[in-house]
């Protein structure tokens, strides 16, 4: 992608601001570069892998216009971060949305492992930064994994609530 295209897209706060609301959306589209795109490919391949039996269509759906909104909610109202490319936002909230699923479906175990090991996974780029991969990468925007992996947990909870009203309504 030419560095035009990429200006063009990318979520920026001066011009989200000035009314370019499309960042909203291609900002998590588009990235830095072949090696940015390639380890979100791969996270997505992860989660679709893992989570493909409890992540109906439409929660996947849920899920991905969820982590829109909290990631850029959060972007905006709780840092003070200028611009942001990528999509391991929303693929956290994909992945939180497919283990609070399985927790829902298949109680305790491994779901829960799963569940303690991605909070804590949370905590610690929270409290150390991210997780470390190879120097030079593109820097890691950890406050969009927590607000997506929030999202993923709202949409998640509200697919569940959404079942339980309309099983327990005989619809």
């Amino acid at each position: 992608m030419s560095v035009d295209a990429l200006e063009w897209l990318r979520w920026s706060r001066e011009h989200i601001a000035a009314g370019e609301y499309w960042r909203l959306i291609t900002g998590h589209l588009v990235h830095l570069g072949a090696g940015h795109a390639l380890v979100n490919a791969l996270g997505a391949v992860i989660v679709w892998t893992v989570f493909r039996e409890p992540l109906s269509s439409r929660l996947v759906v849920w899920a991905v216009l969820a982590g829109f909104v909290t990631v850029n909610a959060g972007l905006w109202f709780g840092t003070e971060l200028q611009w942001y490319v990528g999509a391991s936002g929303v693929l956290h909230a994909l992945a939180a949305a497919g283990i609070v699923q399985t927790i829902s479906a298949r109680g305790g175990g491994w779901p829960w492992t799963l569940g303690l090991l991605g909070a804590g996974k949370l905590l610690y780029e929270q409290w150390q930064g991210p997780l470390g991969w190879t120097p030079g990468s593109p820097p890691v925007i950890t406050a969009a994994h927590l607000y997506g992996a929030a999202g993923g947990v709202l949409a998640a909870l509200a697919s569940i609530a959404a079942r339980r009203i309309s099983s327990a309504g005989g619809g």
